[in-house]
């Protein structure tokens, strides 16, 4: 008798997004875009996940080579790589928090330091505490809209856990731990796709088993 192979519960560690691109630092921009096309990632780690000395977005790539004129088959990816997160001090005022977010390309900035973060502040802090509510972004400091829970959920979590949190707490992403370390996060988008395809393959099994016997 044929039987449902595919799970029926989906957990958090069935759509984390862990497979990071990496690529080494002398490879080509060419080289690096050409794999990040391949794989559909908007980033590539340079060195390894395990052992980061960066990171190149596809935004690094268009501003940094493309927009200036340069070959991309004769700049290095490691020349261009990201090596360090935005972060501020909380005392800052918003203006320029958001000064410095427009000139880095960054929707997000780290309070405190990527070491010992306080908080975070994102594009939507700023929209939804700041400007929705008509204050002056020159008078309200950093850290009076920071986030200071950075949201996180365990591997073994069901699907329906995560998108009650993320609907919960209004948030697209969400980290991924098991036990203590980080193995990955989940997005909004990510978790759509994953729930189409999950859908899709049950689907398709239950329509064999409802097919009458020949």
């Amino acid at each position: 008798m044929s039987r449902l192979t595919y799970p029926m519960v989906l957990y958090a560690r069935d759509i984390v997004e862990k497979d990071f691109v990496s690529i080494n630092g002398d490879s080509s921009v060419l080289q690096g875009a050409g794999l990040m096309k391949g794989t559909r990632h908007g980033f590539a780690v340079i060195g390894s996940p395990d052992n980061p000395q960066g990171i190149v977005t596809e935004w690094d790539i268009v501003c940094k080579v493309v927009a200036e004129g340069k070959d991309p088959r004769m700049v290095k990816m490691g020349e261009i790589m990201s090596t360090e997160l935005l972060s501020i001090d909380g005392g800052s005022t918003v203006l320029q928090g958001a000064e410095l977010m427009k000139s880095t390309r960054h929707g997000f900035a780290i309070i405190g330091s990527p070491e010992s973060p306080v908080g975070i502040v994102t594009e939507w802090d700023i929209v939804c505490k700041v400007v929705a509510e008509g204050k002056d972004p020159r008078m309200v400091k950093m850290g009076e809209i920071m986030s200071t829970e950075l949201l996180s959920i365990d591997a073994g979590a069901g699907i329906s856990a995560v998108s009650q949190l993320m609907t919960e707490r209004g948030v697209r992403r969400l980290l991924v731990k098991d036990g203590p370390r980080v193995i990955g996060f989940i997005t909004g988008k990510t978790m759509l796709a994953r729930m189409n395809e999950y859908v899709d393959k049950v689907s398709a099994q239950i329509s064999r088993l409802q097919t009458p016997w020949v």
